[in-house]
């Protein structure tokens, strides 16, 4: 083989990047800038905006042929790092030699670019980012030579990696604006989310709108609205309070997308074609609320299992999925994955249903037309549990007619499905069985958290006990909320949200523990050292307990994470905080700064906050990220990577302090109810 840049073909660019001519003439291959440069330099080949805390492949459009005993080495331009914060997301990478032509992309090199800064950084067209350096590498001498070819490199987009993540939420039912314990879970999934992108992973985080069915139908109805408009205008609605709550979504997805309605059509076709649904007649009990069936060995009173709500008769020509067809097949596979169904009490609980018996599934309804309709069978609309599940794969691209999408191949099997626990029956046995019908991997995880209950009782119309997200914002601001609802909402029970809890956990963690601990912090830099970090050299044993608590607490939420056990690992986090209040009554400050001779060990005291101040704002974004901004802000340092966290040394000496300004605010509790309530009564007016 012989050393050189080529382009990749035009049908791999159309793949991998778009259809377009002009873009593809456009290409440069690489260049040396001068003529003893050591490493090729790589344009980009299209406009690209890398948003802060997010990393982006870059496609190149271009492979490397070198030697079978050379790599090429990629490095990020040195003027993007110290000028735009924009480094390599692997530190350096390797295109080995038998990446070129290799059968899944042809040896395309992409290249992750990671923005570590503060503001958007615009990738343009035709600029310079990376630099590629060939050089020839060593094998020793007693390796046992490997027949295994590569199928794949950096880049890969056909490749799944251990380095992606996806994470997606139920979709919101658009018949009325989420309430807080509907809110919780896309809060619950974005720490979970952004946490994982702080570790380095490429994340797929999918939220959106579920839009068709009868109560939408009836809804839009009483007032006066086509269906589709008053989806239009329900899903902006949630879309509006998901970002109140300050949420990183990749994808808001919507069940009208016409994409998605096609997709669910040609899906139902090809469980038909399967032989996996037959028509017949339904009759049987109907919950109009939850839009669910049940035989009457499944309810007592004539209640609904999920809401208590009055069922109905109803008797209708329907087509059925075989769902006890996949009745042993789910035993064997939750009993295979112990981690399929979490947490286990929700396992338990489908277990014990598959194990009564399983009863086919209906999946289309004549009553109402708004829905997809069934394609060979006029009158027929898809039903909501092929329509609104299928929306996790067919927003990847999914087609049964189709070849897989890049997407679908990257990013499938989902990570993990995040839901109520109210509605993990339909996630772990109806979706399981359907996509066991068309030939595709199940998700790895399905997830029932628990429920915010509003002062003790669960969320509904009729006891007018509905809290929201966007009120609550007003009132206390986006990270209080956050705070209440990731620190409060046990892993494997229910809590409890209420005014008056919200101002006592603000008051007592967010402002007491948290913001006291800054505030103070920063405020003795300024009052006994000018605002600058100096350095001291006298330290003592309890310097060293703090570090360890401190340097611990990364490993320790990341275990808790793991598990998705959130409110944990906050708590790991607020260790940090806890400790160094103590830490400072431990030490005095105030006493060494009396005594001239005290200084040094003043200075070491002062960093040692500092820094636990720092790793613990660090560890805050995913869950605080307003807050955990300021903080760093306050102290000025951009060494805020999860990378940084391995070493006690990441604020550097001589940086000059921020003025100390409060986090948050002390609400007086009787005052702040009284404001709420004169608010709350003139809204209602």
């Amino acid at each position: 083989m012989e050393r050189f840049f080529e382009k990749i073909s035009f049908e791999q660019f159309k793949v991998d990047i778009v259809e377009d001519p002009a873009l593809y003439g456009d290409l440069k291959t690489p260049k040396r800038g001068t003529k003893n440069s050591a490493g090729y330099d790589f344009f980009s080949p299209v406009d690209i905006e890398i948003m802060p805390g997010r990393t982006f492949m870059v496609p190149t459009g271009i492979k490397a042929s070198m030697l079978e005993d050379e790599v090429l080495q990629l490095y990020i331009r040195s003027s993007l790092g110290i000028k735009k914060n924009i480094v390599l997301s692997n530190q350096v990478g390797i295109v080995d030699s038998d990446y070129y032509n290799n059968e899944k992309n042809e040896g395309h090199i992409f290249i992750g670019l990671r923005n570590i800064g503060k503001e958007p950084f615009i990738l343009e067209k035709g600029m310079s980012f990376a630099q590629g350096v060939f050089t020839k590498f060593l094998k020793v001498s007693n390796e046992v030579e490997t027949m295994k070819e590569r199928i794949g490199g950096i880049g890969s987009t056909s490749e799944k990696t251990e380095n992606k993540f996806y994470i997606s939420t139920a979709i919101a039912y658009a018949t009325t604006k989420p309430h807080i314990g509907n809110t919780y879970e896309i809060v619950l999934a974005d720490a979970i989310a952004r946490f994982k992108r702080e570790l380095g992973y490429d994340v797929y985080f999918q939220t959106g709108s579920d839009e068709h069915g009868q109560k939408v139908e009836e809804k839009a109805k009483e007032e006066g609205l086509p269906p589709q408009k008053y989806v239009d205008d329900v899903s902006l609605e949630i879309r509006r309070v998901y970002d109140v709550m300050n949420t990183s979504y990749d994808k808001f997805v919507r069940t009208t997308n016409p994409g998605h309605k096609k997709a669910v059509s040609n899906i139902f076709k090809k469980l038909y074609e399967n032989g996996d649904i037959y028509k017949d007649k339904y009759e049987g009990l109907y919950c109009k609320p939850c839009e669910s069936f049940y035989t009457k060995s499944q309810v007592e009173d004539n209640k609904c299992p999920e809401c208590n709500r009055e069922l109905s008769v109803v008797s209708e020509e329907a087509y059925f999925f075989k769902l006890s067809k996949y009745q042993e097949k789910l035993l064997e596979h939750i009993d295979k994955n112990e981690n399929f169904i979490k947490p286990d009490s929700r396992k338990n609980e489908i277990v014990n249903f598959i194990k009564q018996g399983l009863e086919d599934l209906c999946v289309s309804r004549t009553t109402f037309d708004w829905g997809v309709p069934v394609e060979f069978e006029e009158g027929h609309v898809v039903y909501v549990w092929i329509d609104a599940l299928s929306n996790y794969i067919t927003f990847l691209g999914y087609d049964p007619y189709k070849e897989y999408s890049e997407d679908f191949k990257k990013f499938w099997p989902a990570d993990v499905h995040l839901i109520g626990k109210d509605i993990t029956r339909f996630h772990a046995i109806y979706w399981p069985s359907i996509l066991m019908s068309l030939g595709i991997e199940l998700p790895k995880q399905i997830f029932g958290h628990q429920f915010v209950l509003s002062n003790g009782d669960k969320i509904s119309k009729s006891l007018g006990n509905h809290i929201y997200a966007d009120d609550l914002v007003k009132y206390f601001g986006v990270d209080v909320v956050r705070y209440f609802l990731l620190n409060e909402i046990p892993y494997a029970s229910d809590g409890s949200i209420s005014y008056e809890l919200v101002i006592e956990r603000n008051n007592s963690d967010l402002s007491n523990v948290l913001g006291n601990l800054v505030n103070r912090t920063v405020a003795m830099y300024h009052k006994y050292f000018d605002g600058v970090v100096v350095e001291g050299n006298t330290y003592d044993e309890i310097d060293e307990e703090l570090k360890s608590v401190v340097l611990s607490a990364k490993e320790k939420t990341i275990n808790e994470i793991e598990q998705f056990k959130v409110s944990n690992s906050l708590k790991e986090v607020f260790k940090i905080f806890n400790r160094a209040n103590k830490y400072i009554d431990e030490t005095t400050p105030w006493i060494l700064a009396k005594n001239e001779a005290d200084n040094d060990r003043l200075a070491v005291v002062l960093y040692n906050l500092l820094e636990s101040i720092r790793h613990g704002a660090i560890l805050l974004k995913p869950y605080l990220p307003e807050t955990s901004k300021k903080i760093l802000e306050q102290i000025n340092t951009s060494n805020d990577s999860f990378e940084s966290l391995k070493t006690f040394d990441g604020v550097d000496f001589g940086t000059k302090l921020k003025e100390a300004t409060p986090l948050f605010e002390r609400f007086d509790k009787e005052l702040k109810l009284k404001e709420i309530n004169l608010d709350q009564t003139i809204d209602n007016n």
